[in-house]
């Protein structure tokens, strides 16, 4: 998998955008390993490696690795899932004082002839930052519909709605740092033999307020063995 995204703008605290002075940007090819427990019980591990262009401060360098857990129970396509943030990396990327992430919550997906549905709502539970005494904790939901043209190829648009709460610092909230971003993620999914499959998206921030706007491009290559 690699990804490539523009932070081009930053939206403030009554939503109104202004653009960035250059175009800082970081591309991020990675690995992510699936390994199937049970039917409809998987464990991922993803690891990927940073590279930051000049307006983003010219350095590159491992990103935190995560490991996740999903179960969605086969008939019904209802789940659960469980993902982790840890908290190390090259410095240069992840800072002094990484801390870890934690999001949780259910999931959905389920096809409907030529229609495929995905979904998931989940909480992002953040560590305090040790020198700092910082954090923020957010709420993810993602919306997705595919349409199937042939067994090969499936066009879709996601939507994701990212909400992030008041911070805390130094055990105190700060007040009106609450913010959010809606961004649009047209896509395709190609399956190409029972084994391999690949992906390309193209997400976009359309809206937002105390968050930073960005587009990207983000494609994937599946092999299962």
């Amino acid at each position: 998998m690699a990804e490539i995204r523009y932070r081009v703008s930053i939206y403030d605290d009554e939503g109104e955008k202004f653009e960035f002075n250059g175009s800082p940007a970081v591309m991020m090819p990675g690995l992510q390993v699936k390994y199937g427990i049970i039917d409809g019980l998987d464990v991922e591990v993803a690891l990927a490696y940073a590279m930051k262009n000049e307006d983003a401060g010219d350095v590159s360098g491992l990103a935190k690795p995560e490991i996740g857990l999903k179960y969605v129970a086969p008939d019904l396509g209802v789940g659960g899932f469980l993902n982790v943030e840890l908290p190390f990396g090259s410095e240069d990327i992840v800072g002094e004082n990484p801390q870890t992430k934690i999001q949780g919550g259910v999931i959905y997906g389920k096809a409907f002839g030529q229609i495929a549905v995905n979904a998931l709502a989940g909480y992002v539970f953040e560590t305090e930052e040790k020198d700092l005494k910082s954090k923020q904790d957010a709420l993810e939901i993602y919306a997705q519909g595919q349409y199937n043209v042939n067994e090969m190829i499936g066009p879709y648009l996601g939507v994701e709605f990212f909400k992030t709460f008041d911070a805390q610092y130094d055990g105190e909230t700060v007040e009106e740092s609450a913010g959010y971003l809606l961004t649009l993620q047209p896509g395709v999914n190609v399956t190409i033999d029972a084994n391999m499959a690949a992906e390309l998206s193209v997400p976009v921030t359309v809206m937002g307020k105390s968050n930073p706007a960005a587009w990207g491009i983000a494609a994937a290559f599946k092999y299962s063995i």
